[in-house]
């Protein structure tokens, strides 16, 4: 069953959920469980102390201001910029005959697409080794083009173009952003108390690089994207064995950003982050 927790009213955690410190002289903050920029409303109050706080700021920017970008643009998504602020257009870079050429559109009718990085399966569900290097290098690629573009940009009918793709993706801050999420949902609904945490905290604030091992996707997956255009994102958590690895139980979380998203049968690809294991007595 997939988890929904906007709107939930959660009790002040007291302490930093990424630190376990008590937040000093400046206090502990709220924590959004799901980013803003990504529409989440639900928050941890007094779970993160300042310097946690500009870290898990800077990995939902990842998310929020880096890959879904311009999806959140079409989409309208919450945004902590004034909104005069805002951008009101947003340039395409289009080449034909081997030459760049850029169009001004409006926000919420341009041209982009989404590149989502495909991370592979986890290093500690394949036995593998811990490593610095994700075990897929594929990526899935969205493209939206509006109604009229053709018109905007002057095409003849027989000419070829394309949209040129603006960004760069850093995987290991991707996989710290989802181990976030993950984290975040597993205190949300208490689950820590369950579990001996694998080493996700540190690797969210960047302490080790286990993104690899601990984070990850089917490569192969092209689930249909969720019917209901009210659910945009899907947070699953279960207690999982794999017998073939180890003889212990695992927290694993499952997400899928923008889940009602995609094409007609291929939607956004869903990532499993290894959250901790199961406490024995």
């Amino acid at each position: 069953m997939s988890l929904n927790l906007q709107g939930r009213k959660f009790e002040p955690v007291g302490y930093c959920i990424f630190c376990g410190s008590n937040g000093g002289p400046k206090g502990l903050r709220e924590e959004h469980i799901l980013p803003y920029s990504l529409g989440g409303t639900a928050v941890l109050p007094a779970a993160s102390c300042a310097t946690c706080e500009g870290i898990t700021s800077y990995l939902d920017g990842v998310l929020g201001r880096g890959i879904y970008y311009d999806h959140r643009l079409s989409r309208g998504s919450p945004s902590r910029t004034p909104k005069k602020k805002r951008p009101t257009t947003r340039n395409a870079i289009v080449t034909r005959k081997g030459k760049n050429e850029i169009f001004p559109f409006a926000v919420g009718d341009h041209p982009y697409s989404t590149v989502i990085p495909l991370l592979g399966f986890p290093g500690i569900l394949t036995g593998r080794d811990p490593s610095l290097s994700f075990s897929s290098m594929k990526a899935a690629c969205f493209y939206y083009v509006p109604p009229g573009f053709d018109e905007a940009i002057r095409r003849h009918p027989d000419e070829h173009v394309g949209i040129v793709h603006q960004g760069t993706v850093n995987l290991d801050a991707f996989a710290r952003a989802l181990a976030k999420i993950a984290w975040c949902h597993t205190v949300a609904l208490g689950h820590h108390v369950e579990i001996e945490p694998l080493p996700i905290r540190e690797m969210i604030r960047g302490q080790n690089n286990l993104g690899p091992f601990l984070v990850g996707s089917d490569p192969t997956d092209g689930s249909a994207p969720e019917s209901d255009l009210t659910k945009m994102h899907q947070v699953k958590i279960t207690w999982d064995n794999y017998p073939k690895v180890s003889s212990l139980t695992y927290l694993v979380c499952h997400i899928r950003l923008f889940a009602n998203a995609g094409t007609a049968t291929n939607g956004m690809p869903t990532f499993t982050v290894f959250v901790g294991t199961r406490l024995i007595g």
